[in-house]
Formats: structure tokens, C-alpha cells, sequence
């Protein structure tokens, strides 16, 4: 087994206030069990310490695998935010005639999202208001967030395409989802044509729920109104991933620019090109699924078994922190183990989540060769075999 080099001061846990680190890994909040799989080195540690003495221990937790997608969240309000001008008809209509399987899969149909307490809202937009649309004409929310399936296939089946108003290329996404992230919120009045316009239109967000905004359309946003920068940031600030749908390749259609990348990079979110009417119902579940999951984790360690005489902390010290780890991937740590209590104690040093990553170790405490006992917090803990040799000593032993 691996000995620690002992410290050369006694350190004290209270030194290391963020040393114990809570455990969620986000990856299995619903799933239960295990989120991926891997291993830690050393695989087994002893040491023999002093009472009062601290050591410190390096520990790599390696990550080999993460499990397959497992949603993140217990409650779910997705919003279909649609463009709706003239040249978005065929997808339109497959995603009305497809729309109760959809609303159907996603309320747990789909193993994928079974457990999730899902609320659906419905929106389109067309032209920005930069091109003399009201702001009423420009976003449209046609169902607040709510429980009932009917009601949102209901919105979804009110969709049209309607081109006027519509005068150039780039349509209204960019304020469409301001208005839907903020709940009809003024804009910051800043643009060109911006003179700071509310659409009052409330989307009803509960406010427990994970936020996520399903975004189709074909063309860029205007950001003559809301510019990209003042988007990201409503969306940001109220807590919402963006799952965008692209008919065309990447750098064209919503992503013109980069739009939709920096949105989706932005909030967490995902974006898929090259979107068609044929399967359009796996491509939007995929692009749900994907956007409530995650392919990393977040490591900690901690221990089980008998540590009853030690006090024991640990410290992520890679320098690139220990969230969001992908498969393939190592992060460092530091063990600290302070001797409390005479004895010899066994346990096991686990990384949570990770099937594999768990460590046999072995600490024994001993009272050594010279103990100094504080009078004002007494003589260290020891066990009542060593309590009986030692007596009541008050100096050096």
C-alpha cells in the first residue's frame, strides 16, 4: 500500500472551509444509480499518524465512461417558439400533424422524460418590429405554460404562415426570444429601430421549472430591435436553455453569424442543422433529450466505513475544477486526514456516481512518542486501553 509523506505542519480541517464538497451529480437526478464509470489511484492507502497530525494524500479520480443520457431535472417547462412566416410551411405543417405524438412523448412517453413534471407553452413569430411590425405581430404567444396537452396541440394547430410584414431576409427571433424568456418585458431601447417595446405577452414560466425554449426557423434574426448580446442576457438572466432546430447547414439560416451557436453555447443548450419534415418528431425529442442531459460530471469524493477517530476533507485541486468532467478524463484531489481518536480505522475513499472509482484504506492513529496536552481544551482523544497507560498526565508523555 502507498504511505503518505506526513505534513510539515499539523493543519487543521477548519484551514480548508471548501473543502467538503456536496455531491450532485446532475447526470443521474432522476435515473438513480450510476451516472458513469471509472477508477481512483492509488486503489488502496495506509498510514500510521499521530494523534493531532494531519496528512495529506493525492488521489486521481478517472473517468472511463459516462451512462447514457439521463434527464436532469424533475420539472420541465418547454416552450415552442416557431417562426411562422412563408418559407417555414412544410416543417409547420408536419409538426401540427405530428404534434400530439410529440406533446404525448415528451409528458413520459418517452423513457427519456418519464418522471419530469412537464408544463407547455406556444408561441410564433414573424417580422421584427424593426421592420414596422407592432409588437403584438411580432412575437405571438398563443398559449401560456400549462399542464393540459390539448391545449398546447390546440396552439400548435393555430399556426400559419403569414409573410406579411415580412420585408427582407432576417426575421424576428432575436426579439421573439427576449419576450419569451422575460414574459413580454420591455427591450432595453439601445437598438436602431429600438425606442424600448414590450409585448406584455406573459409566458407563464413556473417558477420551480427548468426553462427550455424549442426555437425553429430558416433565416437570421434582425437585431436592429434586440441584438444578439441583449438576447443572450434575457436569456441568461431567467434561467433558459435554447434547443434550436436549423433547416439549413451550420453559419446559415438561424445561425447566420453564429447566431444560434453563441445562443445555444450560451444558455446550455443545443442546435441541430439541417432539419427536415421527414422525422421531424425525433429531431425535436433528440433536441429535448439532449438539451435536459448531460455527458459530464461533477466528481467529489467521500468516504464509508469507520472514520469515527479521523477527521477527513478533500480538496479538488486540478486546475481546471472538477464539474463538467467527460469521459476520458482525470481530476486531482487532496486528502486530508487528521488523527482524532487512538485506534485503527478502516473505510473506503468513493468518487459518488462512479462505478469503480472507490479505494480500500486503512489510517492508524497513535498517541506517539511525545504528546502536549492543552490545558484549556484538555488531552486529545484517545481510547480508553491508551487513557489507562497515560493517566492523568498534563505534560510532556
Amino acid at each position: 500500500m502507498k504511505q503518505a509523506s506526513r505534513s510539515v505542519e499539523r493543519r487543521s480541517v477548519a484551514r480548508f472551509p471548501n473543502l467538503r464538497i456536496s455531491v450532485f451529480v446532475l447526470a443521474f437526478a432522476l435515473a438513480g444509480g450510476v451516472a458513469g464509470a471509472g477508477s481512483i489511484e492509488p486503489p488502496t492507502f495506509e498510514a500510521s499518524i499521530d494523534v493531532r497530525e494531519t496528512i495529506e494524500i493525492d488521489k486521481t479520480v478517472y473517468v472511463s465512461d459516462i451512462a447514457p443520457e439521463h434527464a436532469l431535472y424533475d420539472m420541465v417547462d418547454v416552450f415552442f417558439l416557431f417562426d411562422n412566416t412563408g418559407s417555414t410551411e412544410p416543417i409547420i405543417y408536419s409538426v401540427k400533424r405530428a404534434g400530439r405524438e410529440i406533446l404525448d412523448r415528451i409528458g413520459g412517453g418517452d423513457p427519456r422524460f418519464q418522471g419530469i413534471d412537464v408544463g407547455f407553452g406556444v408561441g410564433r413569430y414573424l417580422g421584427d418590429p424593426g421592420e414596422g411590425n407592432s409588437a403584438f405581430r411580432s412575437y405571438q404567444l398563443q398559449q401560456p405554460i400549462t399542464k393540459s396537452r390539448a391545449a398546447a396541440e390546440a396552439a400548435i394547430h393555430s399556426w400559419y404562415v403569414d409573410g406579411r410584414g415580412n420585408f427582407d431576409v432576417p426575421e424576428g427571433n432575436l426579439f421573439a426570444l427576449h419576450q419569451v424568456a422575460t414574459q413580454g418585458a420591455r427591450t432595453d431601447g439601445f437598438g436602431r429601430s429600438d425606442p424600448g417595446i414590450a409585448s406584455e405577452q406573459n409566458t407563464g414560466w413556473r417558477p420551480d421549472a427548468k426553462r427550455v425554449i424549442i426555437w425553429f426557423g430558416d433565416a437570421p434574426g434582425h437585431e436592429s430591435t434586440v441584438n444578439l448580446t441583449e438576447a443572450i442576457t434575457a436569456l441568461i438572466d431567467n434561467n433558459v436553455i435554447v434547443a434550436a432546430l436549423n433547416t439549413e447547414r451550420s453559419g446559415r439560416g438561424i445561425d447566420y453569424n453564429g447566431q444560434a451557436s453563441a445562443i445555444v453555447s450560451a444558455t446550455g443548450g443545443t442546435l441541430t442543422n439541417r432539419i427536415s419534415t421527414h422525422g421531424i418528431s425525433e429531431f425535436i425529442l433528440d433536441l429535448l433529450a439532449k438539451a435536459l442531459s448531460s455527458d459530464a460530471l461533477d466528481l467529489t469524493l467521500e468516504t464509508r466505513g469507520d472514520t469515527s477517530g479521523l477527521d477527513i476533507a478533500f480538496e479538488c485541486v486540478s486546475p481546471q475544477g472538477c464539474q463538467d468532467v467527460k469521459a476520458g478524463e482525470s481530476r486531482d484531489f487532496k486528502m486530508y486526514v487528521t488523527g482524532r481518536k487512538v485506534g485503527v480505522y478502516e473505510f473506503i475513499t468513493f468518487a459518488p456516481g462512479v462505478n469503480g472509482a472507490e479505494e480500500q484504506d486503512e489510517i492508524s492513529v497513535t498517541p506517539g512518542s511525545r504528546m502536549f496536552v492543552n490545558q484549556e481544551a484538555g488531552p486529545a482523544a484517545i481510547s480508553d486501553e491508551w487513557a489507562d497507560r497515560i493517566g492523568n498526565r498534563t505534560s510532556v508523555w
